[in-house]
């Protein structure tokens, strides 16, 4: 006893009834390498991720529009038509995912070379700062230099506050127009405590597969 969808996969399957001595049910041995190779499936099967991909209601009329023969005919080719440019989809995201994986190790390189450059800079920093205490007393080119830079950077930082805002200090007289719509019952129950009920009723609420908290576990985990 076998079904229809076996033998599509095992078109060279034989199933054999083996007597038994003490029961009125007979196991069943089913042969399957010995009489032949596996039979390879050539059921169309689409694909869910294909109306995903923004070329695919442009390419299924393109196929349909293809060809003027009757219905069967016409959905015989789009079905075709559809698995061979899946395939192509399919080797061009791997083409792009190797790309993608080369632009990663690129980034990774110019992390790491930034990193180093910006340990050099602080090296040459503190160097600088040690020569300041060396010679700063004595080269009067040296104390001038850093003297000239204190000054820029002073200069700058006026100018930033200068030309910068801080904010408004007082907001009230902009909220004297606000009508107010919350009223103190509804303040009371805003910022009284979550109850049981209410937690397991918004949960039963949310959608299974989404995610709201910072957690990123949909409600379905819980």
């Amino acid at each position: 006893m076998t079904n229809a969808d076996l033998m599509s996969i095992f078109c060279n399957a034989l199933v054999k009834h083996v007597p038994h001595s003490f029961s009125d049910h007979c196991p069943l041995l089913i042969h399957m390498t010995q009489f032949g190779n596996r039979c390879v499936s050539t059921r169309f099967h689409f694909k869910s991720w294909w109306m995903l991909e923004e070329s695919f209601l442009k390419e299924v009329e393109i196929i349909w529009s293809s060809t003027s023969s009757d219905l069967l005919s016409k959905l015989e080719t789009l079905k075709s038509g559809l698995e061979s440019w899946a395939q192509q989809i399919k080797l061009s995201r791997e083409v792009m995912e190797k790309e993608m994986m080369r632009l990663a190790d690129f980034i990774d390189t110019n992390v790491l070379l930034n990193f180093e450059i910006e340990k050099d800079e602080m090296y040459w920093e503190q160097r600088a700062r040690v020569n300041w205490l060396k010679l700063g007393d004595r080269n009067t080119s040296f104390f001038h230099k850093h003297a000239s830079q204190h000054r820029k950077e002073l200069a700058r930082n006026y100018f930033q506050k200068l030309f910068s805002s801080n904010g408004v200090g007082d907001s009230v007289h902009l909220l004297s127009g606000i009508k107010r719509c919350v009223t103190s019952d509804d303040n009371l129950k805003l910022t009284s405590i979550y109850t049981k009920e209410e937690m397991w009723l918004a949960l039963k609420g949310m959608a299974p597969t989404k995610a709201y908290g910072e957690d990123c576990l949909p409600a379905l985990f819980f």
